[in-house]
């Protein structure tokens, strides 16, 4: 237990010796506790000492000051975060105020204990709030643990798309508010029926996996990328991003990474290739959220139809009727061609 004591310097009895002395408590309410102490003069120097020391306990001995009782009750709660940081304040000998009880506690303290308890029952009562902050912080745990689960996809640990929906949100009307431009990717493993008809669905969700480990790599080196997996052997990320060769770059690099690695799974070896698609919006779009991804599907459609194995792009510039395309601007990896780095294909229809 990590205890910061809070009591005037000049104390005679510090309240450490409560908790060192074996008359005031016995081994079964210690619950096997070892202690570390750090101790303060004043509530300020709690909570300077508080940001480097992350007590499991506050323990104070108060004076009559009501105000600064109440901010740093409050301000503790504000600091805990993740974690419970249990508050015992332990009425001193000048302690007046008939309120002071009530408005600690309701502003955040855990225990207030009178000033007759014995040191026995003083360390049973912060024994009590130790044991409620670990249940607390059991608690929040569990509860992280279950915000991240249902967020996250299980086979591949990225994204899973009710979250990505949330995030795709956030950096749409972002972009929206802020004049930037950002991108959305479409990857699909090409012929991956083939290896769950020729091996096993195993070996089949094991590369499913592997993919995601390597897409989630190689976005962790761009800033605010999110990746998901779309479903099946299909994946989807948006990228903040004012250039398209960043996207290009990206694309790239999970395309290579996949057609470089041997996926070996209990005995079967697979070699994977990839199609990617792609749309990069650019500052000033006047669509809507659905259109990039529908531009990013189509062009993943495009790789697919030119080979598989590559990347193609567009850029999107206004929302798009896409059963009746008619000029489209496609983004292209030579970067001779203009101060944007896009070829422009005119009356191209795909479908």
């Amino acid at each position: 237990m990590r205890m910061l004591i809070v009591e005037k310097a000049e104390e005679v009895f510090s309240l450490k010796n409560y908790f060192t002395s074996p008359s005031h408590h016995t081994p079964d309410s210690t619950l096997g506790i070892t202690y570390e102490f750090r101790s303060a003069a004043n509530l300020e120097e709690a909570l300077n000492i508080y940001n480097g020391f992350y007590p499991d306990i506050i323990l104070v001995k108060l004076g009559s000051k009501l105000d600064e009782l109440i901010s740093f009750c409050t301000e503790i709660r504000e600091l805990d975060g993740t974690r419970h940081t249990g508050i015992v304040l332990l009425q001193g000998a000048s302690t007046v105020d008939p309120n002071l009880a009530v408005r600690c506690l309701e502003s955040g303290a855990d225990e207030y204990i009178d000033r007759k308890a014995s040191p026995r029952e003083v360390c049973a009562r912060v024994h009590a709030v130790f044991r409620f902050k670990i249940a607390n912080d059991e608690l929040r745990s569990a509860n992280h643990r279950l915000l991240i689960q249902s967020l996250t996809d299980e086979l591949t640990g990225l994204h899973n798309m009710r979250s990505f929906g949330k995030e795709y949100d956030k950096i749409f009307e972002r972009a929206l508010s802020q004049g930037s431009g950002f991108s959305i990717m479409m990857l699909d493993l090409d012929k991956f029926k083939m290896v769950n008809d020729t091996n096993n669905h195993l070996v089949g969700s094991y590369v499913i996996g592997e993919v995601g480990k390597m897409i989630a790599e190689s976005c962790s080196h761009y800033p605010g990328v999110i990746p998901a997996r779309y479903g099946g052997d299909e994946y989807i990320i948006v990228m903040p991003s004012d250039n398209p060769q960043a996207t290009m770059e990206l694309a790239e690099n999970i395309r290579e990474k996949v057609e470089e690695a041997p996926f070996v799974y209990d005995g079967c070896v697979v070699n994977m290739t990839a199609s990617i698609g792609f749309a990069w919006i650019p500052s000033g779009y006047k669509g809507d959220t659905e259109t990039p991804i529908k531009a990013a599907d189509m062009m993943l459609y495009r790789s697919k139809e030119q080979g598989r194995n590559q990347v193609r792009g567009m850029m999107l510039r206004n929302a798009v009727d896409f059963d009746h395309i008619g000029r489209l601007h496609l983004v292209n990896g030579d970067t001779s061609r203009d101060h944007n780095h896009v070829a422009r294909l005119s009356n191209i229809k795909f479908f």
